[in-house]
């Protein structure tokens, strides 16, 4: 058993060293694959389009806000009533602000651009509730909630995660696009 194992090694080490040139091509950043891909990647994430992106990350969020009101829901003995009653509130608003922008295609430039641009204290606010409201719910929604160990906690976990880092996403594509294209 030992000799065919020799055997195996022996076979292993001359596969690597006759295919070594072409593992190196492969690792090195100069050569290879790998450096492609990587110059490549800003090609293509420029390639997407800004209403592309904001679409998926609404669609994210929206299930992950549905996820959290079915957790608030299942877990409602262990939570109480008052923090049941008072988290599901805020999820469906989240909801309703996330799911009328998706469906409306509102686009986020214009509220953030209204926003800076606005001189009014109330339409400011207006605007700003529109841009931050998914995000800060999100936190507050996170922070106020502590669902029992196992499959509901890890399913809030990462639904709460997921649904902030869609929503920053979108937070920082929309400062992009006004800020620094919009320049």
């Amino acid at each position: 058993m030992s000799e065919q194992v020799e055997m195996n090694l022996h076979q292993l080490m001359l596969l690597f060293f006759r295919y070594h040139h072409a593992l190196l091509s492969w690792l090195h950043p100069k050569r290879g694959d790998v450096h492609f891909i990587l110059t490549s990647l800003p090609e293509k994430m420029a390639a997407l389009s800004y209403g592309h992106v904001l679409g998926q990350s609404r669609a994210v969020q929206l299930g992950c806000l549905v996820l959290k009101i079915f957790l608030l829901y299942a877990n409602i003995d262990y939570l109480g009533t008052m923090t049941f009653i008072f988290t599901t509130a805020l999820c469906i608003y989240n909801l309703y602000v996330v799911g009328r922008r998706w469906a409306n295609n509102i686009d986020g430039r214009f509220d953030f651009r209204q926003m800076l641009k606005e001189t009014n204290t109330q339409l400011k606010l207006s605007y700003a509730s529109e841009v931050f409201s998914p995000t800060i719910v999100g936190f507050l929604v996170f922070l106020m909630v502590r669902m029992p160990g196992g499959g509901s906690n890890f399913m809030w976990t990462m639904a709460c995660c997921v649904q902030i880092a869609a929503s920053l996403l979108l937070l920082a594509l929309e400062f992009h696009e006004t800020m620094i294209k919009g320049k």
